[in-house]
């Protein structure tokens, strides 16, 4: 019979292995460094970036929405902020097909009579006004411009002239 051979692997790698291996390792380690620090570079830029998106999202909306509510609510009411408090409440502003869209809290567009109420003056003040609930109405007749009038007369009306006369002028003592 044949002899038993003993092929164990040498436990202990050859020197020139040993350095190939170190050199490979040493490698590997860098190049591992360098994605380190290339994914940190990455994640500083997406943070940027971010930010970046959240203050121009945040300007655009003070320009569509905030900006214009602003306005009306100046336009409307004795009381801005009173007004935009009550009215941010129960609705919102969104961009929608380029108009402004009145929405409830919901997201449901606010109706009145079946059609959708505009983001107008006019339309605005006689829906908020007609409003159901007796203590948000009192709060809108309270802050709501109703007229604009100043019970003034204006200059044009104060003397009726006809097109002939003409006020003399006088310079001088009398």
């Amino acid at each position: 019979m044949s002899e038993p051979t003993n092929a164990t692997p040498n436990p202990e790698p050859q020197p020139n292995e040993l350095e190939a291996l170190r050199r490979a390792n040493s490698e590997l380690v860098s190049k591992k460094n360098k994605y380190k620090a290339r994914v940190a570079e990455l994640e500083a830029a997406q943070a940027t970036a971010d930010t970046t998106i959240a203050e121009l999202r945040s300007s655009i909306t003070d320009l569509t929405i905030n900006g214009p509510l602003q306005a009306m609510a100046e336009s409307i009411s004795v009381a801005p902020e009173a007004f935009l408090t009550a009215f941010q409440a129960d609705y919102k502003l969104e961009l929608r097909e380029g108009k402004l869209t009145m929405l409830t809290q919901q997201g449901e567009p606010v109706v009145s009579d079946g059609k959708p109420v505009p983001f107008e003056r006019d339309a605005l003040k006689a829906f908020l006004l007609s409003t159901k609930d007796e203590a948000k109405q009192r709060l809108y007749r309270a802050v709501i411009i109703m007229s604009h009038a100043s019970g003034g007369i204006s200059p044009t009306s104060a003397s009726p002239r006809t097109a002939g006369q003409q006020q003399q002028v006088q310079f001088g003592l009398r």
